[in-house]
């Protein structure tokens, strides 16, 4: 029969652990780092002197718990730590594998995360304590308080052995964590084609949406440039256009937007439309030139995107690029025989989205002056008005920089002179 931990023992180790010698926080303190640090001699003595297997502490640091939802038991700190070996005994001892919760530091979009041990050891990629805590009954389908499952975590983290050995134990695929993503929506967001084959293997919804702002697999993965996880789930037969109301963000848009030219390219072979257009009325061309992509412009422009499509506002590919002081991809459309003098819904042109608007893409407005230069000098309206009466002579100076304003007072003199001289050469 074992003997129970002596005093002089409680007050070394108390002392190696740096807490006070008695009392029953420092039993259930000592019993915690014993889990942490997988001290198996020490468990049975500390249980018998009174520590408790679901007293809680916060992040692994050695204090007691004052709100309970955001802090670690014994049987969590064995699971965070690899201790299986402490968790068999825990469990003999009659802690139960939903008994713990923890705050899930690992997951920056949640602050106080409750997670269970079968959770933490998914998180943490312990295929053998995850084993060992579902044999014991774990829950696979638990969620913490972010709405996620451990299929879901291990998916998101590519941690393809801990999703097979989830989904073997029947684990559900199609779960929406609070967030509305689902573990395959969000293991093609992060890039991992592996989880993702295993995923669809076991039945996931390759056209899951959520609550729709997130997007499909397919679209996340375009928006992320992984390429290869778009051509897998193009073969797995993912819809190029999303389904239900018109007006979401396609996979071609947000590959367009993001320069993945690649991945433009394929979705293109495989029949995207181009013409497409999401809630604001743009285009995947307009989203480019927005975003300064000019090889996604060339490829859009060579496959025949419509170079003056307009948006809901009536803004057209060359003035997204003038209100973002994209001058390269202004002198392609123009090239590409886009319309100068085109105009918003307010009247607004190129010239004065260059002239009078400043741009975050462009702080300091460093570019306003090469592209106000190129659209004057390819003949853009210097008096055209918008229903604000804003020209690009008469909006405020705080918005033009000095070369900008000496340029289009320059192009101002230069037209009335012009206009002063054809009566002469009339008569």
């Amino acid at each position: 029969m074992k003997r129970a931990l002596p005093a002089f023992l409680l007050v070394v180790l108390s002392v190696f652990y740096g807490l006070p010698a008695f009392g029953q926080s420092s039993l259930d303190q000592l019993l915690y780092c014993a889990a942490r640090d997988g001290k198996l001699e020490e468990i049975q003595p500390l249980l018998k002197k009174g520590a408790s297997m679901e007293a809680r502490f916060s992040n692994g640091e050695i204090q007691p718990v004052v709100a309970e939802n955001n802090y670690r038991t014994p049987l969590i700190a064995a699971a965070l730590n690899g201790k299986a070996n402490f968790i068999r005994l825990l469990q003999k001892m009659g802690a139960t594998a939903e008994s713990a919760v923890t705050n899930g530091q690992a997951l920056p979009y949640a602050a106080n995360i409750k997670r269970t041990p079968l959770l933490v050891a998914a998180l943490y990629g312990r295929t053998d304590i995850l084993m060992l805590l579902m044999k014991k009954g774990a829950d696979v389908d638990a969620v913490d308080g972010a709405g996620n499952t451990a299929l879901f975590v291990a998916a998101t983290d590519g941690q393809a052995e801990i999703v097979r050995l989830l989904l073997r134990n029947d684990a559900q695929v199609n779960t929406e964590c609070a967030m509305g993503e689902t573990a395959l929506s969000s293991a093609a967001e992060e890039g991992h084609p592996d989880v993702v084959q295993l995923l669809l293997d076991h039945g996931a919804d390759i056209e899951a949406t959520g609550n729709l702002a997130n997007g499909t697999a397919l679209t996340l993965a375009a928006k992320n440039g992984h390429a290869d996880i778009v051509q897998l789930l193009l073969y797995r037969g993912a819809r190029l256009e999303p389904g239900g109301p018109s007006g979401y963000e396609t996979a071609l848009m947000l590959a367009a937007a993001n320069g993945y030219t690649e991945i433009v390219r394929r979705l293109l072979e495989k029949g995207a439309l181009l013409e497409a257009r999401n809630a604001g009325g743009q285009t995947a061309l307009m989203e480019a030139a927005a975003s300064g992509q000019i090889a996604a412009v060339k490829l859009l422009l060579d496959n025949g995107a419509a170079v003056d499509a307009k948006s809901y506002d009536g803004a057209t590919p060359l003035l997204w690029a003038a209100f973002h002081h994209h001058t390269e991809i202004a002198r392609v459309l123009l090239a590409r025989g886009a319309n100068i003098e085109a105009a918003t819904a307010n009247g607004d042109t190129p010239l004065i989205a260059a002239a009078c608007f400043e741009a975050e893409t462009d702080p300091g407005g460093i570019e306003k002056p090469g592209l106000v230069q190129l659209l004057l000098g390819k003949g853009a309206n210097i008096a055209a008005m918008d229903k604000n009466g804003l020209t690009p002579l008469t909006c405020p100076s705080r918005m033009k920089p000095a070369a900008v304003a000496d340029l289009l007072t320059q192009a101002s003199l230069q037209q009335r002179q012009r206009e002063e001289d054809t009566p002469n050469r009339a008569r």
